[in-house]
């Protein structure tokens, strides 16, 4: 289960003019547990903080321990990405053009492109049905990333017990010093003496 907690880090690489000014905007935002594992469902996130891209074929890319953009197509490409994130930044590169084609143009070849993605995850999906071997795969994967994701949760959880040892301690310090402040000022203010009558 994904947690509410992880934000994207996006970085939106364009031509800002027809001669080819490279430009990069980058946005950081909270991620919906469904674009965690929805590919269209982040490109919507990414339409929301982009307007622009609404009007462009782009696509989501990420880079991964070698340096190497790979670009994600898939739901089960976008799994792998997500477990393969730095803590709890998702890190992704959206990449398009800005050029000479109409709006229109554009979104056809982005439905054009979405259409062939939903295609191949149908396929996709019917060989792991169909293939006992390539579901066994897909469940080992799926476990994967699930013990990733757990290690990162008991990774958190002794980070969070070490803060509490340290908060605690740092009471005891206050405690002992106030403490020691209540001490001095009463030695700097004795109680008077008794009056003893004539």
């Amino acid at each position: 289960m994904f947690t509410t907690d992880v934000h994207c880090k996006a970085s939106w690489r364009h031509d800002a003019s027809p001669r080819g000014q490279h430009q990069i905007e980058i946005r950081r935002f909270p991620l919906p547990r469904e674009a965690c594992s929805l590919l269209s469902r982040l490109r919507e996130e990414l339409m929301v903080v982009f307007p622009q891209l609404r009007n462009h074929a782009f696509q989501i890319c990420w880079t991964d321990s070698d340096g190497d953009n790979i670009v994600i197509g898939a739901d089960r490409e976008l799994a792998i990405a997500f477990s393969e994130r730095d803590g709890h930044v998702f890190k992704i590169i959206v990449e398009t053009k800005m050029n000479t084609e109409s709006p229109t143009h554009a979104t056809q070849v982005q439905n054009q492109n979405e259409r062939k993605a939903l295609k191949r995850r149908a396929f996709d999906s019917e060989q792991r049905m169909d293939n006992p071997e390539q579901r066994m795969d897909y469940l080992g994967q799926r476990m994967d990333n699930l013990e990733h994701r757990m290690d990162n949760l008991e990774q958190r959880m002794d980070n969070l017990e070490q803060e509490i040892k340290n908060l605690r301690r740092l009471v005891e310090d206050l405690k002992a010093t106030v403490e020691g402040i209540q001490a001095a000022l009463a030695g700097l203010n004795p109680s008077p003496s008794p009056v003893v009558g004539g």
